[in-house]
């Protein structure tokens, strides 16, 4: 249970970027299914494969495209040039394609989603947690004596609540309950190993990347 705990909250601060973003205004049409989720699950299980055989390929790829401007908004599942050029793109859209989605692109909305819902319930789970964290962070800021008071007083304006619950209620109350319907499963998909930490977002220009590594 304490391991459960301490690796939900990585789970909560590796996936603040993608909770924050928010999504594109076609890729939500309805609360998410069971059988969306089912079909998520199913092909990440797939893609598992084909992760590990193009992997030291896709990160060498990554090197040689230029990383998008941080100031700019981007669609994080549009198929790019960039996307469509990667090692393994025509097989993993193939994968997909079998496991009920019509593009890669509909599959990375869909797990963006799930990730975006089980992340909401993770948040929820640890606001005590979070809360602490948050006041930590406060009063860090109020003792710092290097940052002047307007600015000081700017930021703690900002700190009255967490960002990340603040995003959570961005989330359908009908997606976090039909996450809980898989969260044995979406465990197991999303949190790391014992002894491992959840790894950062990948810069990999391809939308199939392991939800493991994006959204752990």
């Amino acid at each position: 249970m304490r391991r459960l705990k301490t690796m939900a909250l990585g789970v909560i601060f590796a996936a603040a970027l993608i909770l924050a973003s928010p999504l594109t205004a076609t890729a939500v049409t309805g609360p998410l299914t069971a059988q969306e989720i089912s079909n998520a699950l199913a092909t990440s299980r797939a893609l598992k494969p084909l992760h590990a055989k193009y992997g030291p390929q896709l990160a060498e790829y990554a090197k040689t495209v230029t990383p998008p401007d941080p100031n700019t908004p981007r669609d994080p599942c549009a198929i790019t040039p960039e996307v469509a050029n990667a090692p393994g793109f025509e097989e993993m859209e193939q994968v997909v394609r079998s496991n009920g989605f019509e593009s890669g692109e509909a599959y990375c909305r869909t797990m963006q989603r799930i990730v975006q819902a089980y992340t909401a319930v993770q948040v929820e789970e640890h606001a005590g947690e979070l809360q602490q964290k948050l006041q930590e962070a406060r009063a860090q800021i109020e003792a710092d004596d290097s940052i002047p008071a307007e600015q000081k007083q700017q930021i703690l304006g900002q700190l009255t609540e967490h960002p990340m619950t603040r995003a959570a209620r961005n989330v359908s109350a009908e997606d976090k309950l039909m996450i809980a319907q898989f969260r044995p499963e979406l465990d197991q998909l999303f949190l790391p190993p014992p002894g491992s930490v959840p790894a950062t977002p990948s810069n990999s220009p391809h939308p199939f990347n392991n939800p493991s590594t994006t959204a752990s």
